[in-house]
């Protein structure tokens, strides 16, 4: 079943969250731009201030006035896994990529350590109670459900038109 990992618990967006945590500002809207434009851009490094996902995602969708932006989604995370997989030969294995405490970076795409050390924000709800809150990183393939109380984790913004 699509989302549900090993043990599962259930990984999705939703339009809206009824366990606090902030959701996509729009995810059919940001897949139908990503069709007609062609693609998004996503921050080339995580940005380090440590906040909630709540106060991640207000920062990330409050960036520009002429252009939407928001929280990474897990759709624009998995594609840019899948594109920087295609695009780099030698990153054909980056969705597993495991790096420690080392800096990484995609050459072709010019991103930085999505399969670094810290984990990101994401909008993604998981299902497990008590720990609505997504991230991912540290393996990019990887999920792991929070609470609202950890706020020493990094988050990417995303742009779209």
């Amino acid at each position: 079943m699509q989302g549900e990992n090993e043990i599962g618990m259930f990984y999705r967006e939703l339009a809206t969250s009824e366990e606090g945590n902030s959701t996509a500002k729009n995810i059919g809207e940001f897949k139908a731009s990503v069709q007609k434009n062609g693609g998004y851009y996503i921050a080339r490094r995580e940005s380090s201030k440590s906040m909630s996902q709540n106060e991640a995602s207000s920062e990330c969708q409050d960036l520009y006035a002429e252009i939407k932006s928001d929280l990474m989604n897990s759709y624009a995370w998995d594609t840019a896994i899948v594109f920087i997989q295609n695009k780099d030969s030698e990153n054909t294995n980056y969705s597993n990529k495991t790096t420690g405490n080392e800096e990484t970076e995609d050459v072709v795409c010019n991103i930085y350590d999505m399969s670094g050390n810290m984990l990101e924000w994401t909008t993604e709800t998981s299902s497990e109670t008590g720990n609505p809150y997504v991230a991912r990183g540290e393996s990019t393939s990887s999920r792991h459900s929070l609470s609202e109380e950890n706020t020493n984790i990094s988050f990417r913004s995303i742009l779209y038109w």
